[in-house]
């Protein structure tokens, strides 16, 4: 009884997979259909694919163990918003994350009446 295309389909990889060198050709044309496809990219697609390929990579390997990090520096900080702010702003400008802030006192000069 003869194969279906779908059948066909089916078994194209198994078959493929018997053989190394018609897999390594075949692994090569696809190869080169994709790296022409990227090429002539345009437009959103080509935004698309920069913005998949530009992630930045984290120390961390997976979100638990950063996450586990996060959890154990918040748990450190002082219990009071306005301190847990000024700690967190000093780390971050001692990382260069954001610049250091300038803050100049006016100073006031006072006199006194005279009678």
């Amino acid at each position: 009884m003869a194969k279906s295309n779908a059948e066909r389909q089916k078994l194209y990889p198994i078959n493929l997979s018997k053989n190394k060198s018609k897999f390594e050709q075949m692994r090569q044309k696809s190869r080169i259909r994709d790296n022409i496809r990227r090429q002539n990219l345009k437009g959103d697609s080509l935004e698309r694919l920069q913005r998949s390929n530009g992630k930045q990579f984290s120390s961390y390997k997976n979100r638990q163990s950063f996450g586990k990090a996060v959890k154990r520096v918040i748990q450190s900080l002082p219990q009071d918003t306005h301190k847990r702010v000024t700690v967190v702003r000093h780390i971050v400008q001692e990382l260069n994350a954001i610049p250091k802030t300038v803050t100049q006192h006016q100073h006031q000069q006072r006199s006194l009446q005279s009678n």
